[in-house]
């Protein structure tokens, strides 16, 4: 049986990180109140802005993950890191302008935070400068 829906999308907010030298770790993006539990796209863009001299991955290990209170389960549950079938989610060009992306889709409960991790591989720890944007939209 197909359930056919007509959902509103739209965007419930957005964030701009600039001149980033280390990891983000666990940034609150936004707590869904009851009337808005289901289902966030969650994209975002990093761009190196200074590269290190030697060597610096976008993304590090872990990429960007998202942790969130699952809808269904109940259960807090992190987006899993990258892996080599997700070649955009991490970068280890080493230049300016070096750019890795991606999207998830995690199907929150109401009043928990949904967060964010970016993670940060430089050779000179906090040499490497970054910008991050992303943003959440709520699609039902």
């Amino acid at each position: 049986m197909i359930t056919r829906l007509s959902l509103p999308i739209f965007m419930v907010i957005g964030v701009d990180l600039t001149a980033l030298n280390g990891s983000v770790v666990n940034q609150v993006l936004f707590r869904p109140d009851k009337s808005r539990t289901g289902l966030y796209r969650i994209s975002w863009e990093a761009t190196v802005l200074v590269p290190d001299a030697v060597s610096s991955t976008l993304g590090g290990i872990n990429g960007f993950q998202v942790t969130y209170t699952d809808n269904v389960t109940g259960q807090r549950l992190t987006t899993p890191p990258p892996t080599a079938t997700n070649p955009s989610a991490t970068n280890t060009s080493n230049v300016s302008g070096a750019q890795a992306s991606g999207s998830v889709q995690v199907d929150s409960a109401a009043d928990s935070d949904i967060t964010f991790s970016f993670d940060y591989l430089s050779n000179t720890p906090g040499l490497m400068s970054y910008a991050l944007k992303v943003r959440c939209e709520y699609i039902g």
